[in-house]
């Protein structure tokens, strides 16, 4: 059985989020929805931008 990660350590906790996003991409990715990642890239940039602005 594996161990549940401590996502009480933020490292770890920003590692499950990740893994969760990557799994959900790939699954809309497998559904032909391509666009999907490259515009969450998009949000992200844009969302980075706000916060340094």
């Amino acid at each position: 059985m594996r161990d549940i990660p401590d996502a009480t350590d933020p490292t770890v906790a920003r590692g499950v989020v990740r893994h969760t996003w990557e799994i959900s991409l790939d699954q809309l990715a497998s559904e032909s929805h391509m666009p999907a990642r490259p515009f969450l890239r998009m949000l992200t940039l844009l969302g980075a931008s706000i916060r340094s602005s």
